[in-house]
């Protein structure tokens, strides 16, 4: 056994290493998450910019024509003018709850949506937050810092730190592009 030793500390320590290091990035993850439903909004397709704005008033969700994108430049003569043209709502943001529980992810009329009692946060009241799809610059065991695709997902933040990560489901193959936190619901 004495003889051993060198070779029990050469495989010991590095094991004992690689678990601290798991349990660093993993363990904030074994907690609760968030026990509310999430309103998203986006997933429009060709018109990002949209002609509506949604916004929490009072707890509620108020659309309102978006000024910036409804103003055109004209041209006439030599001479460039704006108009204000009128809001399209076929370029109105789509709106999504997403449901904690299962995963789920529900389309939703504006009336619906509009009847929801909704914090916009951004931290909820179990103090959790959610970050946007698109990329993450956190690498294998968030140490490394490489670049990965995060489509799809919804990072969820507590104390700053990623406990958990929203799976949106796919529609038609795709995932729903640009979707975007509005509000919890409450």
């Amino acid at each position: 056994m004495k003889n051993h030793w060198p070779l029990i500390l050469g495989v010991g320590v590095p094991a004992l290493f690689l678990l601290a290091v798991l349990g660093v990035a993993f363990l904030p993850r074994l907690g609760a998450g968030p026990s509310h439903d999430i309103l998203l909004t986006g997933g429009n397709g060709y018109y990002p910019s949209g002609d509506y704005v949604d916004k929490i008033e009072n707890g509620r969700l108020a659309r309102r024509p978006n000024e910036e994108a409804l103003l055109e430049w004209r041209y006439d003569g030599g001479t460039s003018y704006q108009v204000r043209r009128e809001p399209d709502p076929a370029r109105a943001p789509k709106l999504y709850r997403y449901g904690i529980a299962d995963g789920s992810l529900k389309e939703l009329s504006l009336e619906e949506a509009t009847r929801l009692s909704l914090d916009a946060g951004p931290t909820s009241d179990d103090g959790f937050s959610v970050g946007q799809t698109g990329y993450s610059d956190s690498g294998i065991f968030e140490l490394f810092g490489s670049r990965g695709s995060r489509a799809g997902q919804l990072p969820v933040y507590r104390d700053g730190k990623v406990v958990d990560e929203l799976v949106l489901p796919t529609s038609s193959g795709y995932y729903y592009g640009g979707l975007a936190f509005l509000a919890w619901i409450k």
